[in-house]
């Protein structure tokens, strides 16, 4: 989904945040202005690592006399010599088969509530699903055949600086991203490429092809590689890639596909999804399958050449499919939601048997909460010509009652305590079909 008149402000974040080394080495340096009663040596002993590390201050900033630091007066801090403690991040869903491997140790089935620590691995299998909590409230999900890599999650004193560093080593993430403060470093890693965020909503990782790709969903992502060369800024609704050799291109990020209304009823026992358009010569589609609209605990996941998706097992209920189509590199463009109605019945019903209320549906939004998020607002708008629907919540879901069937865009803003805006999710388009239901079985006499 391209971005929208209320996108501005994030975008806006974004580029100005990422004015800064947001990739830069990790020998940066950051800035401290010295207030009064500031010395060299109460300044080392709260925030520098080493007892010889002022001595490096000193001469990187030509400090002429060490005992009497002027207020107002400006110090570069290189940032390998702040004191830090060590953070950790927390799983908070697990579906399947995926594994933790902690630094040192072999790897066992990963749980919800464990938590991830300095170089400890976190990988998913086919069919599996796990999603980690970073310190700042950022969320990194990993879909199947995906594995990250923990370099940093540290906390500073030092303007309560928050460092998070993962490398991708298979597969790629999505991650939500929260908004940064200045000081702060958020990076993501593959061997060919640096991804340097302040606040937006991606995925990152390997591709089919040795390369790295970048699929910007919102906001905006500076991307580099680690040999130092010239970072990109990489917009909402593109797509880049990096090479073995580190050459990097951009392009769009494919357009959604749609989905056929009609397959919004299944009441067969096979489940057979269909596309309403194919418009890539060779479409490649990545379905995923979820009983909420947050996509967090995945039931089903595949990738098919074919525009019919056949989805096993699905018990009855309501579940969300969403579609996104692939490339031959393994980049992944827009995607658009279907919400599914799975209803067999005992013994089966017939689709002429199916009774749809024209009054519309209740349907339940749920969004991934951030860590720092207390409030929300849903947005959502009509392709029709009506007007959008506004709703504040404390939770990170909400019911909106009768809608129609048709397309609906809908958004999400995360507001703290008090009341300043930490993050804007990216429009998403969920296909909402009829209310329906089947006719209950008539008693036996």
């Amino acid at each position: 989904m391209r971005h929208t008149p209320f996108k501005t402000f994030t975008l806006l974040f974004a580029l100005a945040g990422l004015c800064s080394p947001a990739i830069s080495a990790d020998n940066g340096n950051l800035d401290y202005t010295v207030i009064k009663g500031d010395t060299i040596w109460t300044f080392s002993q709260v925030y520098l690592n080493g007892d010889e590390a002022w001595k490096e201050v000193v001469k990187l900033n030509a400090v002429k006399n060490p005992k009497l630091l002027q207020p107002g007066t400006h110090l570069r801090i290189p940032v390998n010599l702040l004191k830090q403690e060590r953070s950790l991040a927390t799983i908070v869903s697990s579906t399947g088969p995926v594994n933790l491997i902690p630094f040192g140790q072999t790897a066992h089935a990963a749980k919800a509530g464990e938590t991830v620590a300095y170089k400890d691995r976190l990988s998913t299998g086919p069919q599996g699903f796990a999603s980690i909590k970073l310190p700042d409230g950022s969320i990194i999900s990993l879909p199947s055949n995906t594995e990250v890599q923990v370099n940093a999650l540290a906390k500073s004193a030092f303007k309560n600086r928050i460092e998070s560093d993962l490398s991708v080593q298979q597969g790629k993430v999505e991650a939500i991203v929260t908004r940064q403060k200045q000081d702060d470093r958020f990076i993501l890693r593959t061997p060919q490429a640096i991804a340097g965020v302040r606040g937006t909503e991606f995925r990152f990782g390997l591709g089919e092809q040795d390369n790295t790709l970048l699929e910007v969903l919102d906001g905006a992502v500076a991307l580099g590689a680690p040999q130092g060369k010239q970072e990109q800024l990489v917009r909402g609704g593109e797509l880049a890639s990096v090479d073995s050799q580190g050459q990097l291109s951009t392009t769009s990020l494919p357009t959604a596909p749609r989905w056929n209304i009609d397959s919004s009823i299944q009441v067969s026992e096979q489940v057979d999804l269909a596309l309403g358009d194919t418009p890539m010569a060779a479409p490649n589609v990545h379905v995923t399958v979820a009983d909420n609209t947050a996509f967090d605990n995945p039931r089903f996941e595949t990738r098919s050449a074919n525009p019919v998706i056949n989805i096993p097992d699905l018990p009855d209920g309501v579940w969300f499919a969403k579609a996104a189509y692939t490339l031959p590199n393994g980049a992944e463009g827009e995607a658009q939601t279907l919400m599914i109605d799975r209803l067999t019945g005992k013994g089966g019903k017939s689709p002429s048997a199916i009774q749809t209320d024209p009054n519309g549906r209740s349907v339940t939004f749920k969004w991934v909460p951030l860590g720092q998020a207390q409030r929300y607002q849903l947005r959502i708008t009509p392709s029709a010509n009506a007007p959008a629907i506004q709703q504040m919540t404390q939770a990170p879901s909400a019911s909106v009652c009768c809608l129609k069937p048709g397309a609906y865009v809908w958004q999400v803003s995360y507001f703290d305590s008090s009341n300043t805006l930490v993050h804007e999710s990216p429009a998403q388009t969920l296909l909402v079909g009829p209310k329906v239901s089947l006719p209950s079985a008539p008693k036996s006499q």
